[in-house]
């Protein structure tokens, strides 16, 4: 029995404890239990919108969520987050292509008539579409890594005139952050890479979720020599299945998170704010 909210944030934090043990008794991930968090968050938001006559997103906050954020982290108490969404709305949005572990990166042979336009090639794709923006997957086997990054690097100074932006996703792949920082060190040398290295905006959640909150006086070195020395900073995706874990991540050290809507958005908000805050 919650009893009563004013408002569907307070109620989004309050619910989410209680999705993440249903999800973790289901042998399944926090993460799944936030995704459903998710999808209650936008129908509470809809539904109180229609109730007070406007957009909810664009509607007062009243202060008691600021109380809430506090619980969060107590340096968010009392934050207004009135003062992160009450602003002009954007005029557009870039659209990131999307290079998945397995993606063919250059056709071989003819298209086959009706093929499917999800199989094309990277090099397709660009001539397309003319994308500028890449998020590019990778995975621990650094020689494979690099070697495939490489091929992407020469298609890319090809092909897109004006200039590209890379972000690079680990997806949980590095068992450790001394694999990481040799990942990134290796990079940061090799010969075809060089023009490839300056365009990399951040490096995406490469260690497991569940490391986050046991990182060693070692992870740490390694990770301040990675942002440090080579200038790639990293981000949390798959770790931020708590509330209070950007926090976490900001103590060691990581200062970026992915804000997506699968995760809630008053808890985009919370991580929002907190780099706001600090």
């Amino acid at each position: 029995d919650l009893g009563l909210v004013d408002h569907p944030f307070q109620l989004a934090y309050l619910r989410w404890d209680h999705l993440r043990h249903i999800a973790e008794s289901n042998r399944t991930t926090a993460l799944a239990g936030q995704g459903v968090m998710a999808l209650e968050d936008k129908a509470v938001l809809d539904a109180y919108g229609g109730l007070h006559g406007g957009e909810a997103m664009y509607l007062p906050i009243p202060k008691v969520v600021g109380d809430f954020l506090g619980k969060i982290d107590p340096a968010l108490s009392g934050f207004d987050l009135s003062s992160l969404i009450q602003r002009p709305r954007a005029k557009g949005i870039m659209v990131r292509h999307t290079v998945g572990l397995t993606d063919p990166l250059k056709r071989t042979g003819a298209r086959p008539d009706g093929e499917n336009p999800m199989s094309y090639s990277l090099a397709e794709f660009i001539d397309r579409f003319q994308f500028t923006h890449f998020k590019i997957k990778i995975k621990s086997d650094i020689p494979h890594t690099l070697d495939r990054l490489a091929t992407i690097a020469g298609l890319l100074e090809q092909k897109v005139s004006g200039g590209y932006v890379i972000t690079l996703d680990g997806n949980e792949t590095f068992g450790t952050m001394a694999q990481v920082e040799e990942f990134v060190g290796r990079m940061y040398s090799h010969r075809e890479l060089q023009t490839f290295k300056g365009r990399v905006l951040y490096l995406e959640q490469p260690f497991p979720r569940d490391m986050l909150g046991g990182l060693t006086s070692e992870d740490k070195r390694a990770i301040d020599t990675i942002q440090g020395k080579y200038k790639i900073p990293l981000l949390i995706d798959e770790s931020s299945d708590q509330w209070n874990s950007y926090a976490t991540a900001v103590r060691a050290g990581i200062r970026g998170t992915s804000i997506k809507l699968c995760k809630g958005i008053f808890h985009a908000l919370a991580d929002m704010a907190l780099a706001r805050t600090l």
